[in-house]
């Protein structure tokens, strides 16, 4: 089911692409440009992953949003006297989230996520006033990450007695065996303004709707939990009108 709703949404961003290209060629109303931006990302679930719910007590862990990064470039077409437009974007992302153990034993442990990915997204944008407008899509990124854990921790420091405790380089490499990173199916939903000469400023947030770590099997009982990228920010970008040639030859 699964397969079928990503050839849907990836059959869906390259009919919107396809679509304001053949506007982009014949209407002055379409514009390419480039974006790029920063904000906030967020991997859902994580606590859950590492430590299944009542299997010990003493224990608490703490979610990060993380810095994240984001460029993209963009093809945008107005409708003529109309509020609506459509839009494809092909789009670089670097998102983050971290999540910190600790419990009565004072032993404590980070775990930073990190996924690169590359994507296409295509956009239905509703414009309010002017150059004010909403916008709202679907999307997917392709991961680029293959290990998209790390760790580390203060074991080091604690004196464990006779009991045996791997190495926080041991443990990375556990965890780079039980898990795996997925591409990244999102809902983007996003408040912008174009200014006449091009600039364009967009506040955005994205929801994530697919899970995006793979848990294989493992000696170590982490579950497999429905793991999820959220993300918002802001994105600041430059759009170039493509004009109509028939114009040129009518001015």
């Amino acid at each position: 089911m699964m397969c079928y709703a990503l050839r849907f949404i990836l059959l869906s961003i390259v009919l919107t692409l396809v679509e304001v290209s053949s506007f982009a060629q014949y209407k002055s109303d379409a514009i390419v440009g480039v974006r790029a931006g920063a904000g906030l990302s967020k991997v859902t679930e994580i606590p859950k992953m590492l430590v299944s719910e009542g299997y010990y007590s003493g224990y608490s862990f703490t979610d990060d949003f993380r810095p994240s990064i984001t460029a993209n470039i963009f093809l945008s077409y107005k409708i003529p006297q109309s509020p609506i437009g459509i839009e494809g974007r092909i789009a670089y992302d670097a998102m983050n989230a971290r999540t910190t153990y600790s419990d009565i034993e004072n032993f404590t442990y980070t775990v930073d996520v990190k996924f690169q990915t590359i994507g296409a997204s295509a956009h239905i944008k509703g414009y309010v006033y002017k150059g004010l407008y909403l916008s709202a899509g679907i999307g997917y990124g392709w991961n680029l990450t293959s290990n998209i854990f790390s760790y580390s921790s203060n074991s080091s420091e604690i004196d464990w007695g006779d009991s045996y405790v791997p190495s926080d380089e041991e443990t990375a490499e556990e965890f780079s065996e039980a898990f795996s990173g997925n591409g990244s199916v999102y809902l983007p939903l996003a408040l912008g303004y174009e200014f006449p000469l091009g600039l364009n400023v967009e506040a955005f947030y994205r929801r994530g709707l697919n899970d995006v770590i793979t848990t294989r099997t493992n000696r170590h009982d982490f579950g497999d939990t429905d793991n999820r990228i959220n993300s918002f920010g802001l994105l600041v970008g430059w759009g170039f009108p493509m004009d109509n040639p028939d114009k040129h030859r009518r001015r």
